[in-house]
């Protein structure tokens, strides 16, 4: 009765470019999707099923794949020359927090939200970015903590857990959650894998 919930542009995503399927373009959150979300956790209290909230898609950054579209590229007429430039640009910053804030706003007193994820797989977009990566995350973390007046559990999936084991040992992340992918891609025998 657990389960994780990305919001994903291609789906239930809150901000992305303002050409697609009702989205407004940076900064204006997309109330169809909100309402999606809104019904995914109304059907995930009755049947009590546990949520993991996860805030933000890998695949977005992705050169080969989301960040041409993304609405921050500055080719759409955002602000980032570079998908790299992500983890620190201040405006960045400020928009993550915003959304932030909305989505505890909106969802954090419903019975279905186990934890808040800040994104998936974000070690995976670059070795060399990983540390820039992983001060964003663990501020945003931080701020979540600040904001959620429940208090639910933090914390943020990684691809290879393997790649920095200490990011779970960090004191704001209180939740574990990896991928456990065979071949030894994430250091696991295929032996390891059910």
């Amino acid at each position: 009765n657990f389960s994780r919930l990305w919001l994903s542009y291609w789906w239930n995503a809150l901000e992305w470019q303002q050409s697609v399927d009702n989205y407004g373009g940076i900064g204006r959150y997309n109330l169809k999707n909100a309402w999606i979300n809104d019904q995914v956790l109304a059907h995930c209290e009755r049947r009590g099923i546990f949520l993991q909230m996860e805030t933000l898609v890998h695949a977005s950054l992705k050169s080969d794949y989301g960040w041409p579209q993304h609405p921050y590229n500055v080719r759409n007429m955002g602000f980032l020359a570079d998908w790299r430039d992500y983890w620190r640009h201040p405006r960045v910053l400020a928009l993550s927090d915003n959304q932030l804030s909305y989505l505890v706003a909106r969802y954090a007193d419903s019975p279905a939200i186990h934890s808040w994820n800040v994104m998936s797989e974000p070690d995976i977009l670059g070795r060399d970015r990983w540390p820039q990566a992983k001060a964003h995350i663990l501020d945003r973390l931080r701020f979540l903590r600040a904001m959620d007046p429940y208090g639910h559990i933090i914390g943020n999936q990684l691809c290879m857990a393997d790649r920095d084991p200490g990011f779970f040992r960090e004191p704001d992340v209180q939740f574990v959650s990896a991928n456990a992918y065979a071949g030894g891609i994430a250091g696991l025998a295929e032996d390891q894998i059910p």
